[in-house]
């Protein structure tokens, strides 16, 4: 059995320091949080250098939506009939999928009303 890879901190940002990456917590690998996160985050750290408090608004504002998406996506995940549904929508509904694809690949913009429309009718 393998358990729950997600981690979270307290603080990503304060005082002398400014965690990025990983380091910063992470939701679950399954649906593509590792490079880009990183690479996003060194950008943020680097323009708030001496601002740990704009760099976590920065940082919130830049991941925040995707991470929303992610814990949509893990509680279909978890939940077997509901990824069944999803599955099959994904297979009779291909726009969507390329468009949920795009926004798991940080190719655009995530937002939540994909997966409304995924379900809906």
């Amino acid at each position: 059995m393998v358990g729950p890879l997600a981690r979270r901190v307290r603080r990503r940002a304060g005082p002398g320091y400014l965690l990025v990456g990983d380091a910063a917590g992470f939701f679950d690998p399954f649906t593509g949080e590792g490079i880009f996160r990183a690479l996003r985050s060194a950008q943020l750290a680097i323009k708030y250098i001496d601002d740990p408090h704009g760099y976590s608004c920065a940082r919130n504002g830049a991941f925040q939506a995707k991470e929303r998406l992610t814990q949509v996506i893990q509680v279909f995940v978890q939940t077997p009939p509901l990824l069944e549904l999803a599955v099959r929508r994904l297979n009779q509904r291909p726009a969507i999928a390329a468009e949920l694809g795009n926004m798991l690949g940080d190719l655009e913009p995530a937002h939540l009303g994909v997966v409304w429309r995924l379900l809906g009718p």
